[in-house]
């Protein structure tokens, strides 16, 4: 089973959206007890360290073994999951995956990257291969227009295409609250 979620900050404080915040108690509770987040570092390979708060405004002191932010979100949502940082080779062996990803941050005029017409269509282009259950699609996005389009969660993605299907796909949530486009989603193999 392939859980599929933003990498918002602002999960990290349980915040957003309420029917964001629905479907991801949804989609987590088809999680089984072993998983493995996966999730866009600047070091591929298996992490350790600490969720840290501090740059999202919440008071204390900043930890010392940051986990780069898909890797915190996986984490805070998922305590005690093992945490893989990608890109890297093939995915190791797990039950279950929780894939935190982000798409484009250019849906609107006030999003962190400003409005591209562009955003729209590509994260369509997303949501469609999730909700089939796509992993050819989902794994051949277009890599130049996703650096153009500000898409975070492109080598998380490109990391769940290649797990060993077939899929079948069901999107829980697909909307781009604060210009960022985000989905929650669910694959079971058929």
């Amino acid at each position: 089973r392939v859980v599929f979620v933003p990498s918002a900050p602002l999960l990290l404080l349980d915040a957003g959206p309420r029917e964001l915040r629905a479907a991801l108690g949804s989609a987590l509770a088809r999680l089984t007890d072993e998983v493995v987040v996966v999730g866009a570092a600047p070091v591929p390979g298996w992490w350790t360290g600490s969720v840290d708060l501090t740059p999202y405004g919440v008071r204390g002191t900043p930890a010392t073994d940051p986990l780069p932010l898909a890797l915190a979100v996986g984490a805070h949502l998922v305590p005690g999951a093992r945490l893989w940082g990608v890109p890297s080779g093939p995915l190791p062996e797990s039950p279950s995956y929780l894939v935190v990803a982000d798409g484009t941050a250019k849906r609107t005029l006030k999003a962190p990257g400003h409005l591209d017409e562009r955003a729209e269509a590509f994260d369509a282009e997303v949501v469609a291969a999730l909700a089939a259950g796509d992993a050819d699609r989902l794994g051949s996005l277009d890599a130049e227009r996703a650096g153009e389009l500000w898409v975070q969660g492109l080598p998380a993605w490109q990391a769940a295409a290649g797990l060993p299907g077939p899929w079948r796909g069901e999107v829980l949530y697909a909307d781009a609250p604060y210009g960022v486009g985000y989905a929650v989603a669910i694959w079971q193999r058929d």
